[in-house]
């Protein structure tokens, strides 16, 4: 089974109930805890385990001292620990029969988990918006980097890519070589390509953009309320890349990777 934390602690029912409360507001587990690791890869529920091993595998990954420090991934791992708790609660309830009262105590702790996947899916209820932006208009507004605001009529008649994202996002990092390679042959005929990032620490945002000579705007949106860019378009996860064309209007919500040079040689066809 794997190991993930030494530490075996009391029931993790009231771990989870208060959780639900936490993602709701956005909130950190506690302003007593000093440090946490900055990313945790947390492993699926072994199949083969008995059903101690699941209890004390729930109780690992519930463990505040996993969670890391950014709000951002922070709302990720909790929707990842309920994920693998209700995971596990199942391994467990196909275990064990209804009279054995692992039973009962495994079925208080996957509606526990569902509780907390449920308020995560209301907290991002706005992911609606998202599917319904094809065919639409989209505008931004924000402060760049520079502290000056966002002019969106900058944009008219051109073929924007707008890329959600965040340093501390690896495969968002991993877009960008991608994304300066269709900037660099698409600029001059018209291509614009606009960064709403995540991150909440400005310094390192701003030495990653230094670093890596990131030529288009960056938007700062690291707000978790309604008024955010992310919150308003339905951003749940990142990196998320919305092709808009010459019109104004959304011409796709999934326009990262091979997916991206297609639709650019449809915007831009050759002569």
């Amino acid at each position: 089974m794997p190991q993930l934390h030494a530490r075996v602690e009391p029931e993790p029912l009231a771990r989870l109930a208060a959780c639900a409360v936490l993602v709701a507001f956005g909130w950190s587990a506690g302003a007593a805890e000093t440090q946490r690791p900055t990313r945790v890869r947390l492993p699926e529920p072994p199949p083969e385990a008995a059903p101690d091993e699941l209890f004390a595998y729930v109780e690992d990954i519930a463990d505040p001292a996993l969670e890391p420090e950014s709000r951002g991934r922070l709302r990720y791992h909790r929707r990842k620990v309920a994920a693998l708790t209700v995971a596990a609660a199942d391994l467990i309830l196909s275990q064990v029969p209804e009279d054995d009262p692992r039973h009962a105590r495994a079925a208080a702790l996957k509606r526990d988990a569902e509780a907390v996947a449920t308020t995560a899916q209301e907290r991002s209820a706005p992911a609606k918006r998202q599917l319904s932006l094809p065919d639409e208009p989209l505008a931004l507004d924000g402060t760049l980097l520079d502290g000056s605001a966002f002019d969106h009529a900058g944009l008219a008649g051109k073929v924007v890519l707008i890329d959600f994202w965040a340093t501390w996002c690896g495969p968002c990092v991993a877009e960008i070589p991608r994304v300066r390679d269709a900037y660099d042959r698409y600029h001059e005929r018209g291509f614009e390509v606009v960064g709403i990032s995540l991150d909440e620490d400005r310094d390192a945002l701003e030495a990653f953009v230094a670093e890596k000579q990131i030529p288009w705007p960056i938007i700062l949106d690291a707000r978790n309320d309604a008024g955010g860019l992310a919150a308003r378009y339905g951003i749940n996860a990142i990196p998320t890349m919305i092709l808009v064309g010459r019109d104004g209007t959304v011409v796709s919500t999934d326009a990262r990777g091979p997916r991206l040079e297609e639709l650019l040689a449809e915007q831009f066809p050759m002569p």
